[in-house]
């Protein structure tokens, strides 16, 4: 068994798969809230903000896993901004709380220690 540099490089697909699902998530979102299907709550400024901004930063972060060798903290970052879009939308507290701080925790980690915890275990077979 051997342990290498490499787990962002070798996962880039799954972190491509898991932005697009944010992408995708927050756009239905920002569609239910500026067409009122959601017709309890009042529109406001916040509620319009947080899922166009976690769009934006989910499909940019998309477009640049490929490019940057630890990528990790893109999608970290991405989650914490869908956290809040999840929030304005209406979900309850301790769901968006628990995604927010786990996505901050592991973006934080990914940051601080990137190079030695970017490592990835291989069979010598």
């Amino acid at each position: 068994m051997k342990i290498k540099p490499g787990f962002d490089r070798k996962h880039r697909r799954p972190y491509i798969g898991t932005l697009c699902a944010i992408a995708l998530a927050s756009s239905l979102i920002l569609v239910a809230d500026i067409s009122g299907l959601d017709s309890e709550k009042e529109t406001g400024f916040l509620s319009l903000f947080a899922p166009a901004l976690s769009l934006i930063f989910s499909t940019a972060s998309c477009l640049h896993v490929r490019r940057i060798d630890r990528s990790f903290h893109l999608v970290g970052m991405s989650a914490f901004i869908f956290s809040g879009a999840l929030w304005t939308f209406g979900a309850p507290m301790p769901l968006t709380l628990l995604l927010a701080i786990s996505s901050m925790l592991v973006t934080f980690i990914s940051l601080a220690f990137g190079d030695i915890i970017d490592k990835d275990v291989e069979s010598d077979g």
